[in-house]
């Protein structure tokens, strides 16, 4: 028999979701069967898949140690010796309480881990959780991101601590209530007046096969397609060029990258929607490899309620390219060291 103790950090999950997380080689029929039959329960009382679990609470799996050791992962809950990783060491923290995490992703790090199961940032964030003696070890609860940004995009990404962490970042992202702001030097001139937000709206659809993502106007476009939006500001210009601040009202894969370009906008270094001889340029001039797009702002709540303000620093590759094309002008943020930057 193995026993498991709900905590303030993991109550609030429902006990199927619990059960497949302790359990991910049992399919859903068969612990629904165990269920049925008492050899799982909680608080020594027949329970039902759909029950909320509270702190207080204890799962009692009534198996054989055999059949626990055939359907229990070894790696339920993330170990420093976990061989799927090579621990590079731990972004840096921007803001953490006892429930949220937020960390400023590197360029070239993927949030999470693909098939080849390489190093991504939701492992080093494990790991230092469990370094800081900050993890939950029992495997009911695993620490994930709230938010994704592609590989090659750098900047603040979230993380839920505890499971109210995890639903309440879950619902702010869900709702749109808190508001992300980026950093983006696109192709071209967009004329406007400083903190005066100009709304683009196109509809979107998701190429999976191409991995790229296709924008329409008007009504000529695809039954699956959806409205997507984004806020710019033109911070500075100089007729070829210009450095926006974003506002990612909606939140879609390669969504700022392909509607700038769609506007005949792309962003500097972007390999799948960008100009190549502009691209071919600031490679050679800055060594720029990647897309310059960077979330350099969030805007939220605590769970207490208290405004959250998080800003993240920009990296030296994209502060070396707006130096290097005198776009770096009074009242755009500021780079300082490793510390968070100020608007």
């Amino acid at each position: 028999m193995k026993e498991f103790r709900i905590t303030e950090e993991t109550g609030g999950q429902r006990l199927n979701k619990v059960l497949q997380k302790l359990l991910p080689g049992a399919g859903t029929s068969f612990l629904y069967k165990m269920l049925r039959k008492k050899n799982i329960t909680v608080n020594d009382r027949k329970a039902d898949g759909a029950q909320i679990l509270k702190s207080g609470d204890i799962i009692r799996i009534w198996f054989s140690d055999e059949t626990y050791r055939k359907f229990a992962a070894e790696n339920t809950a993330p170990k420093p010796a976990d061989s799927r990783f090579v621990f590079n060491g731990m972004p840096e923290v921007l803001y953490e309480d006892d429930d949220l995490l937020f960390v400023n992703k590197p360029a070239g790090l993927l949030v999470q881990p693909d098939r080849k199961n390489g190093d991504c940032l939701t492992a080093q964030v494990g790991h230092y959780l469990l370094r800081e003696e900050k993890a939950d070890t029992s495997g009911i609860f695993r620490v994930g991101p709230a938010n994704r940004l592609d590989r090659n995009t750098s900047g603040i990404t979230a993380f839920g601590k505890t499971i109210c962490g995890q639903q309440y970042l879950a619902e702010q992202f869900r709702e749109r209530s808190m508001k992300k702001y980026y950093l983006a030097l696109a192709f071209g001139d967009i004329p406007g007046e400083s903190e005066t937000e100009t709304i683009l709206s196109s509809w979107y659809v998701k190429n999976h096969g191409e991995n790229a993502a296709h924008l329409y106007k008007g009504s000529e476009r695809p039954e699956s397609a959806v409205e997507v939006n984004l806020g710019i500001v033109p911070l500075s210009g100089d007729g070829e060029a210009v450095l926006l601040k974003v506002h990612l009202m909606t939140g879609k894969s390669h969504q700022i990258r392909a509607q700038l370009a769609a506007e005949g906008h792309p962003l500097a270094g972007d390999p799948k929607y960008g100009d190549k001889a502009w691209n071919k340029r600031l490679a050679r001039q800055y060594g720029l490899k990647r897309q310059f797009l960077h979330a350099y702002r969030l805007e939220l709540c605590t769970l207490s309620g208290q405004p959250l303000e998080i800003h993240a620093p920009l990296p030296d590759d994209l502060a070396r390219v707006l130096k290097g094309e005198k776009l770096w002008e009074p009242g755009i943020p500021e780079v300082y060291g490793d510390r968070p930057w100020k608007t």
